[in-house]
């Protein structure tokens, strides 16, 4: 698996020769696969009956698609600048020193990254600044439980064996299921009722 990954990672390297622009690059794309098979996930598995789905074709939501694939480049820069600024801030190749830079980057990024998404994604729609905190506010946890899942183990593996330069590819490679799952939770989940009636008291 580790071969296979490697050979990838030198293929990108010789496309994308700046490791800023690559980094962009995959992850930008990553939110966009992610959100298209989220997408299939929730029209073939969604609450329509199934006789109801063999007649209504799939309908690719692609302002959904450009939102989230925008939410991704603008995180591509920091994820690039962020994974070594952990490693050089605790310096070594421990177990150890994996564990802590694990629970930094949780600690730190894993509560960064999930406010920025659920504020990014009220801007992006259109819904203005103060929506944007009520949806931290609602949604928040949710989020960043079901992220403290998925991302601690991938990181550990992340720093303790993997290269430097190959340490965002890794990372959104462990992210790729995690983002299918962050686009259903954030685009895909139909809004509760206490969303409903926040939602109404910021339009009102």
């Amino acid at each position: 698996m580790l071969s296979s990954f490697t050979a990838y990672s030198k293929r990108l390297h010789v496309t994308f020769k700046h490791p800023l622009a690559r980094s962009i690059m995959i992850t930008t794309t990553g939110f966009t696969v992610s959100d298209l098979i989220c997408q299939a996930i929730e029209y073939k598995y969604g609450p329509t009956s199934k006789h109801e789905n063999a007649r209504r074709p799939f309908v690719w939501d692609k302002a959904r698609t450009f939102k989230f694939s925008a939410i991704g480049f603008l995180f591509g820069p920091q994820f690039h600048y962020w994974v070594p600024f952990v490693a050089g801030l605790i310096p070594g190749h421990t177990p150890a020193t994996a564990l802590k830079r694990v629970i930094i980057d949780q600690a730190l990024m894993g509560c960064w990254a999930t406010s920025s998404v659920l504020f990014e994604k009220e801007i992006l729609d259109g819904n203005g600044i103060q929506a944007g905190f009520n949806n931290i506010r609602l949604h928040f946890w949710e989020v960043y439980l079901k992220a403290c899942c998925i991302f601690p183990p991938g990181q550990f593996i992340n720093y303790l064996l993997i290269p430097p330069h190959y340490r965002v590819l890794w990372l959104n490679g462990i992210g790729f299921c995690w983002r299918i799952i962050l686009s259903y939770l954030v685009y895909g989940k139909p809004p509760q009722p206490m969303e409903q009636d926040s939602k109404s008291e910021i339009d009102g």
